[in-house]
């Protein structure tokens, strides 16, 4: 009988990590109404992972990969597949059976939707979440997609490596009519493996593709602008996270990257028809109807006299614009990242506006505090900290998610 899930679940050189995820995903495969298989797709590790594989866990289905595909591993393993709703998992991500059923319940239920993106919590600390994703573009490590949709835009491309690649298949998936939507009480568990994980790669990745990202996407008009964006953003995380060699190495890789893509405009595989993104479909990734609806009903009001945002993160830059085409004057960004100077008299300036910490909240004093990510887990993190910063001050969230029907999962506490 054909199942009705295929959980796939890329790995490479990570064999405790996936031993404990497979215990967890091979249990929850036997109580699946309906039925689900379970696909390892080994990017070519030399760490005994498809032997023990082979050897404890006989009901896995393993796909051995003679090198390492990466993140287009998924599409091998996606070839494979028998199910109709593909579950795209890590090694070191999982969901519950009440989260498996609600993807299929979703899907079933709306036959327009092509995605549906988990609200990715993290295992540690409990209750916080994964900040990557839009709006219109899902994490990798949890989301299920329609097998035939998956097989039209062409899977996952092959040259981003690890990061950023789910922004190309959304955007390509976007330009064929299908979307994106993300769940609150559809949840995954991300471990967040510390095994061979390192932050300068990560770093290196995410600059070095987020820049071909914009160079291959970014509306007429928008290139330079995005490209910019990506560069200011990942200077700043880089240098939070101490992973400079990292972000000088992605800086590095990109502009070698996009010289090449001007000369030859590659397309990735299977997808010969990408074009830019259209300032409506770039609306639509980035969320922005729902943040403008959701600012002008919450965040503007006659006795708001000081609104402000609070933090930096993924979307900002459109979110101000929203702001400012509805009227709202912001002149402060309090960051809970911010770095005080020595200097007694240093003031940073980003985009026309003051930047503080949270710590200075009594001496500006914001009455409504818009919080300043549209990436969706992101987005809900930082308003919990600014409620807990600002406990007398009304906070916008402008990120809106749907329900799938049941209340909100606690698969991670206690994890």
């Amino acid at each position: 009988m054909m199942p009705r899930f295929s959980l796939i679940v890329p790995t490479r050189n990570r064999i405790k990590t996936l031993t404990e995820n497979l215990q967890r995903l091979t249990a929850l495969a036997e109580t699946v109404p309906g039925g689900a298989e379970i696909i390892v797709a080994d990017n070519g590790s030399d760490d005994g992972t498809p032997e023990l594989v082979r050897s404890r866990f006989s009901q896995v289905r393993l796909i051995e990969l003679e090198e390492n595909r990466s993140t287009a591993a998924r599409n091998v393993a996606a070839e494979h597949a028998a199910a109709p709703f593909l579950v795209m998992l890590d090694d070191d991500s999982y969901l519950d059976s009440a989260s498996l059923a609600l993807m299929g319940r979703a899907l079933e239920a709306d036959d327009e939707l092509a995605c549906v993106a988990a609200r990715v919590e993290r295992a540690h600390p409990p209750g916080s979440h994964e900040g990557g994703g839009l709006p219109g573009v899902f994490i990798g490590c949890g989301a299920a997609i329609r097998g035939e949709v998956f097989a039209a835009v062409g899977g996952y491309p092959d040259d981003y490596g690890y990061y950023v690649e789910e922004y190309d298949f959304c955007f390509r998936m976007l330009q064929r009519g299908r979307r994106v939507r993300w769940f609150e009480d559809i949840v995954v568990c991300h471990e967040r493996s510390d095994e061979n994980r390192d932050f300068n790669r990560i770093v290196r990745f995410l600059t070095r593709n987020n820049l071909r990202l914009w160079e291959r996407y970014a509306p007429p008009g928008m290139r330079d602008a995005m490209l910019a964006e990506t560069v200011e953003r990942y200077a700043r995380i880089a240098r939070r996270e101490r992973a400079e060699v990292g972000y000088f190495q992605g800086i590095a890789e990109a502009a070698e990257l996009l010289g090449a893509m001007d000369r030859a405009q590659p397309g990735p595989p299977d997808a010969a028809d990408v074009r830019r993104l259209t300032r409506r479909e770039f609306d639509i990734v980035y969320g922005l109807d729902d943040a403008r609806r959701v600012v002008e009903e919450r965040g503007v009001a006659p006795s708001y006299k000081r609104p402000a945002v609070y933090a930096r993160g993924k979307g900002v830059e459109q979110l101000l614009d929203v702001c400012e085409d509805l009227g709202l004057r912001i002149e402060t960004l309090f960051d809970p990242h911010y770095v005080e100077q020595t200097q007694a008299d240093y003031r940073e300036h980003w985009r026309g506006r003051l930047v503080v910490p949270p710590a200075a909240a009594d001496r500006y004093r914001p009455d409504v505090l818009i919080v300043g990510s549209l990436s969706p887990g992101a987005c809900r993190d930082l308003a919990r900290e600014a409620r807990r910063a600002f406990p007398s001050t009304a906070i916008v969230e402008p990120v809106v998610w749907a329900k799938a029907a049941r209340s909100t999962s606690t698969l991670c506490v206690g994890a």
